[in-house]
């Protein structure tokens, strides 16, 4: 998952750098003990990029299962 970010953010957003206004989220299906190591996994290789966590949404949930995780990236548009 931490390639695909970063082939994202490198090809899709301009790169990684601090200049570059991309936000890290994290998604789980009640498993927050690992979403929260998986953070500080993304916040080791993407410094100082704003990294949320919140619970994926019923209708995913339900079909992937418990104790799932997601990464996704977004640009902020200026």
């Amino acid at each position: 998952m931490m390639t695909a970010i970063r082939n994202d953010i490198e090809k899709r957003f301009g790169g990684v750098s601090e200049n570059n206004p991309i936000y890290l989220q994290i998604a789980h299906t009640e498993n927050e003990e690992a979403a929260g190591v998986l953070k500080e996994e993304l916040t080791a290789q993407f410094p100082g990029y704003p990294v949320y966590i919140d619970h994926l949404s019923l209708s995913i949930s339900c079909h992937i299962g418990p104790g799932s995780l997601a990464i996704a990236c977004c640009k902020k548009l200026i």
